[in-house]
């Protein structure tokens, strides 16, 4: 994911400084033909882009959601103080808090693979095949903090 500001340009292979286009867009890339894709929209439209922010009307304590392809929504960032679940996509208090961390997801702390909830709405654009919605190897009882 980029820095606030820029862009991954796949045709230049590199980020650049520039916002989004569109001023619903909060993160986006260019693709290979040049087109700005969203990936993260600042409103409730997943005609926008396939996570949105306040998800609080889709899921408790949910900041950023994703809408699957099965039009299923999940909660990729939580609150603080809380962890999002790939199980069921909600979000639940987390019960050790690492005081530093600000984002708590689920995933196989052997692996250190949380961040792959983070990625998602980006892997589902830019394949618009594959989309990651659970990993084989996933251990819930396993919580990796940021």
């Amino acid at each position: 994911m980029c820095e606030e500001n820029y862009i991954f340009d796949f045709i230049q292979e590199k980020f650049i400084q520039k916002q989004p286009s569109n001023k619903n867009c909060l993160r986006a890339f260019i693709d290979f033909n040049g087109n700005e894709i969203c990936t993260l929209a600042a409103i409730d439209d997943f005609n926008i882009a396939p996570e949105i922010i306040n998800c609080e009307k889709y899921q408790p304590q949910c900041l950023s959601c994703i809408r699957s392809p099965q039009f299923l929504i999940k909660c990729i960032v939580c609150k603080i103080g809380y962890t999002a679940s790939i199980i069921n996509g909600g979000c639940y208090l987390t019960l050790q808090q690492n005081k530093n961390s600000q984002i708590t997801i689920e995933g196989d702390y052997s692996l250190q693979d949380a961040w792959i909830q983070r990625i998602q709405a980006f892997i589902m654009k830019l394949t618009k095949q594959l989309f990651l919605s659970s990993y084989p190897y996933i251990r819930p009882d396993r919580i990796i903090q940021y």
